[in-house]
């Protein structure tokens, strides 16, 4: 009888969480990152987000010369990919106009297959990235977003992330090398997103 109970509370647990309101859309990041986007609200004032995203950076390799910074022929795709969650409260709600405005900061932690900033190569001369590598991050949410009273939400908002970028040493590739994620500022850059909200 106890297992029965508890598995019902289980089943009640879970229908009560998929009744929440739900969004899924697209979200244009900083950094070239484009990310799916989903939403699933706990209650009134908390909403869980996980976007996954794409990083589609197309480089173009530099060389030095007579003194000159050139771009060369070869340019290189460089793909990654990133998975941010965070945990968000609703702060305000403003009755600006018709609609649902919402002010809402969170955070949680973001890992990945990205790129990092550049630096010039002391023995070549050559201008490059930091290179493909694995990263971790604590992403700092801050948004505004407006429902519209068709299932349609929009949403502004910046992500910095606070975190750590492991790259192969350049040029040689001998060994990895741990520094700050650097391209993880980008994030003060306001992003958009578009929802369908069901």
């Amino acid at each position: 009888m106890k297992k029965l109970f508890i598995v019902f509370a289980l089943l009640a647990a879970g229908f009560s969480a998929l009744a929440q309101p739900r969004g899924i859309g697209l979200r244009e990041g900083w950094c070239n990152l484009i990310e799916v986007s989903y939403q699933h609200a706990l209650g009134s004032k908390i909403f869980l987000q996980a976007d996954l995203g794409f990083d589609y950076n197309l480089t173009t390799r530099m060389v030095y010369r007579d003194g000159s910074l050139i771009p060369s022929a070869e340019i290189k795709f460089h793909p990654g990919a990133m998975l941010t969650t965070t945990a968000n409260m609703i702060l305000f709600e403003p009755q600006w106009t018709a609609g649902t405005w919402q002010i809402y900061a969170g955070t949680g932690i973001s890992l990945g297959w990205a790129n990092d900033r550049g630096s010039k190569c002391k023995d070549c001369g050559e201008i490059h990235r930091q290179g493909m590598g694995f990263m971790f991050s604590f992403p700092l949410t801050g948004g505004l977003s407006y429902q519209f009273n068709i299932p349609i939400r929009l949403a502004a908002e910046i992500r910095p992330q606070i975190g750590f970028h492991m790259a192969k040493n350049y040029p040689s590739g001998d060994f990895w090398r741990i520094g700050f994620y650097d391209y993880g500022l980008y994030g003060l850059i306001p992003s958009i997103a578009a929802y369908y909200t069901f």
